[in-house]
């Protein structure tokens, strides 16, 4: 298993050749890139403060506010 970093400066540089170490031929494939890490929590929370703000917690069901957000993002 990959070491995941903790740094920004242990995540490879894409404008430098080191994600591809060496230049393949044309028309042959080249790997992925590398993704560090993903969150979606920012536009969750801004989501649900505006379900709360349009009363939409009256409903007190969970499982609506999520489906409700979902529908919004």
């Amino acid at each position: 298993m990959p070491v995941r970093p903790t740094r920004i400066e242990e995540v490879s540089d894409w404008r430098t050749s080191t994600l591809i170490p060496t230049p393949a031929p044309k028309g042959v494939p080249v790997g992925s890139g590398r993704t560090a890490a993903i969150s979606s929590r920012l536009l969750y929370d801004v989501l649900g403060a505006v379900y709360d703000w349009l009363g939409f917690h009256a409903v007190a069901d969970v499982v609506f506010g999520i489906w409700v957000i979902a529908g919004l993002g």
